[in-house]
């Protein structure tokens, strides 16, 4: 019998994947978020990439 590859590709942005996560998953995410790894991978830019400006608030 031949065998077929077929090679797929899909875009999906993280609002359409958290969108279509349970509520469950989504907690899991939080806590994963929070936890140190992910919280120093947030703050630490990767090579070429521009921090974000905070510009202060009016009050």
């Amino acid at each position: 019998m031949p065998k077929l590859t077929q090679v797929n590709q899909i875009d999906i942005t993280p609002e359409k994947f958290l969108r279509n996560c349970s509520r469950v998953e989504l907690i899991e995410l939080q806590l994963l978020l929070s936890s140190p790894h992910y919280q120093h991978q947030m703050q630490e830019p990767e090579a070429g990439e521009v921090s974000m400006i905070y510009l202060p608030s009016k009050q």
